[in-house]
């Protein structure tokens, strides 16, 4: 394949071992694979000092023997870098950018802020581990410059019927944080999608609540609600509902497709979805299929 992958960390610093199993992955499959130093930086939780992140970011994307750009984990403290980031050297030299989690703020930021070829999927540590071998197939598939179709069978739908949209989405708790900012995707047409973990259910349910009264429901031409697991803390007063009636309150006066318990999010299955890019979901028996545009 020939393409030199760069892997940086925007969020949390982490061990070199957690990614040698992703970075062995990656050059068997033929690809030049440099880290930036940056990766293992330490200041406080984070991987170096917000500097040094977006300069990391910025060397990834100025250098022209970069074709694609990986994250190396998730965390905390990719908010305090959006005021920083120069998105007209991004725009202007766009190439793929993959990860989730925590990311997902900087991946919707740089959609909104006109940048493209953005993806929510694994980090180096999710490959290291890995995912699936169909959906380790699909990330390739993506990096190399294709756009397969996901194909799911057995989720749960709500208002069958065949849409398209702009996808955005990734983590509930991180996107939640670019309401009310410039950093919010301003499309109509969305197909909006959401996984968490390890927060509490009530949480959940506030951070749903908080999207549902921003408006941007009312902007969705579907939503995918992947895994959503709750931690259990036993010293709360139980809450009561359970994620689908939840998710069922919450949307229960929209009129597009909702679909519930896809298999992505944290803890397992993991497909690399485009965001900014046209999404047409197709129903047909119990199979869902996402199809995507090269926008």
């Amino acid at each position: 394949m020939n393409k030199n992958i760069r892997i940086i960390g925007l969020s949390s610093h982490i061990d070199h071992k957690m990614i040698e199993g992703g970075v062995n992955w990656l050059t068997g499959q033929g690809f030049n694979v440099s880290i930036d130093d940056q990766v293992y930086s330490k200041h406080f939780q984070s991987a170096g000092t917000v500097n040094e992140r977006i300069g990391a970011l910025h060397e990834a994307y100025s250098d022209p023997n970069v074709d694609v750009i990986l994250i190396s984990c998730g965390g905390n403290g990719a908010i305090h870098l959006l005021d920083h980031i120069d998105f007209d050297l991004i725009k202007n030299n766009p190439k793929p950018i993959v990860g989730f989690s925590d990311m997902t703020i900087i991946l919707n930021a740089i959609h909104a802020k006109g940048g493209n070829n953005v993806f929510h999927g694994p980090t180096a540590t999710q490959l290291a581990r890995p995912i699936s071998d169909d959906q380790m197939n699909q990330f390739l598939n993506v990096i190399t410059g294709n756009n397969p179709s996901i194909r799911w069978n057995d989720c749960s739908v709500t208002n069958k019927k065949n849409t398209s949209g702009i996808s955005i989405g990734g983590n509930l708790s991180v996107f939640q944080t670019v309401l009310g900012t410039p950093y919010l995707p301003q499309d109509d047409n969305i197909i909006l999608f959401l996984e968490d973990v390890g927060d509490e259910i009530s949480r959940y349910d506030r951070m749903l609540a908080h999207i549902r009264q921003s408006g941007l429901l009312d902007r969705c031409s579907a939503i995918l609600f992947g895994d959503f697991h709750a931690a259990n803390n036993p010293a709360r007063v139980p809450f009561g509902k359970t994620m689908d009636e939840i998710i069922a309150d919450i949307t229960s006066d929209l009129k597009i497709p909702i679909i519930t318990g896809a298999p992505f999010g944290h803890r397992g299955q993991l497909p690399t979805f485009p965001i900014g890019q046209t999404c047409h979901l197709n129903f047909e028996d119990n199979c869902v299929t996402l199809s995507f545009d090269n926008d």
